[in-house]
């Protein structure tokens, strides 16, 4: 599958549906050490000029779709990455690499109404996952608001999950 940058006036959101599915795919592999380095490429390929891997081009959309299709890709995107570059599995620049970070953070990873902090803990968790409290004390994670959200979050007991793995689709 191919990630395409959609027109915000003519979404196909069983296409849009499906990208996601595939990112969430994606994270699974990295996890796993199975990402490949082509599907790596593509992702680094589709980041956006400002930082983003939005899968629409503009963000005048409704509050939840901004979340789900704009602000979800990228915070698993780069969750990805950040996972990848612990393992020098990856080559960004560190202007791209400070413009994703910049992206995940501009809402302190939270979501839009009454899912706000049910959404925080899930993009949290993912970026745990992918081992981002290691990637904060590294010299190459140079984003100062991105390193005091972390380590602000890390010590709230509402974000200490079960030892059983997240549930993204849920939670």
């Amino acid at each position: 599958m191919k990630l395409i940058r959609q027109d915000y006036m003519k979404p196909n959101f069983e296409e849009l549906d499906n990208m996601i599915k595939y990112i969430d795919e994606l994270y699974d592999l990295s996890l796993q050490n199975r990402l490949t380095y082509k599907e790596l490429d593509m992702l680094l390929s589709f980041q956006d000029n400002d930082g983003s891997f939005k899968l629409v081009d503009s963000y005048s959309i409704e509050s939840d779709c901004r979340i789900y299709y704009c602000d979800y890709p990228t915070q698993v995107i780069t969750a990805i990455i950040i996972n990848e570059l612990l393992k020098n599995n990856v080559l960004i620049s560190q202007k791209r690499l400070n413009l994703a970070l910049e992206r995940c953070i501009y809402k302190s990873l939270c979501g839009h109404g009454y899912d706000y902090y049910i959404y925080q803990k899930k993009i949290y968790n993912i970026f745990i996952d992918a081992n981002v409290l290691e990637f904060i004390k590294k010299p190459i994670c140079t984003n100062k608001k991105f390193i005091s959200v972390f380590n602000k979050l890390k010590g709230e007991s509402y974000y200490v999950r079960p030892i059983s793995k997240f549930n993204r689709s849920n939670q």
